[in-house]
């Protein structure tokens, strides 16, 4: 609805530089997580600092991860040199949006797992911690989109109450990424449910990692939670999945709900007995 949020004039130059809002979105989820992150590591023994360099490097990793994956998924329009208005550039252009969350995952998490190897850290305590705090920073991400136009919902009726309709020439109007969709066409925010479905999630885990009794379940839970959560909303995506078939993220949500069980048995098994881990 509001892609740029203000535009900052350049000195001695009749250009602007804009702000978009999907950066700004994104940029205060990822301090919030931070700040949150850093808060409950000093509560349970782990170094703060190491929090925020590892956040850094995840933040990093993901970036890179979300835009290969984003990339991938649009390939013929990217790699489309036929374009008039193709550009190399446009490869580069996270701040427009065009991320990609399990990408940014599985990126994010080898930067971790580096940095966490480098330091000799516990990989599982570290994930614990940062948990709730990816779900946070998501959760704001996701408003960032619905501003920003992009991972929008299917068309509904015309008469719907909840029916978003974004400005002539927004993303999911844009003909140049073969949408098909017509301009004034209301469509489901589903970047809004996603969002809120998100902060519950992390307050789910907040409250879980108090009652946590094995390293690792913390992370296991997010994983499970975000997958389920995933899978549904996907349903009510426009730009994602064709009719009557699973999307790519549909398939790796089910992967990802296997894996973070998988991972939850491991812990409970490791932690069996020992009571609740909390250290505040």
């Amino acid at each position: 609805m509001h892609d740029i949020l203000v535009r900052i004039p350049l000195p001695f130059t009749d250009k602007a530089l804009p702000i978009h809002s999907y950066g700004v979105m994104a940029m205060i989820g990822f301090l919030a997580g931070i700040l949150i992150a850093r808060w409950r590591a000093k509560r349970v023994g782990l170094s703060p600092d190491h929090i925020t360099d590892t956040g850094i490097w995840a933040l990093f990793g993901g970036i890179v991860g979300s835009r290969l994956v984003y990339i991938v998924q649009n390939a013929e329009y990217y790699f489309n040199t036929s374009r008039v208005d193709w550009s190399l550039l446009d490869l580069f252009k996270i701040w427009e949006g065009g991320l990609v969350f399990y990408g940014g995952f599985i990126g994010a998490f080898i930067a971790v797992l580096v940095t966490v190897r480098i330091r000799k850290e516990r990989l599982l305590a570290v994930l614990d911690v940062m948990a709730p705090s990816v779900a946070l920073g998501h959760a704001f991400g996701r408003i960032g989109c619905f501003l920003r136009g992009c991972c929008y919902g299917v068309p509904v009726a015309t008469d719907s109450w909840y029916g978003i309709v974004y400005p002539e020439g927004a993303l999911p109007y844009d003909d140049r990424l073969g949408t098909g969709l017509l301009s004034g066409t209301p469509l489901f925010p589903v970047q809004l449910l996603s969002s809120l479905n998100l902060f519950v999630i992390f307050v789910i885990l907040s409250l879980f990692f108090k009652r946590r009794r094995g390293v690792g379940q913390v992370a296991a839970l997010q994983v499970i939670l975000y997958s389920v959560h995933r899978f549904a909303v996907e349903f009510l995506r426009g730009d994602t999945r064709l009719p009557g078939a699973l999307s790519l993220a549909q398939w790796m949500s089910m992967v990802a709900f296997f894996l973070g069980l998988g991972l939850m048995v491991y812990a409970w098994g490791k932690g069996k007995g020992r009571g609740s881990m909390n250290a505040e």
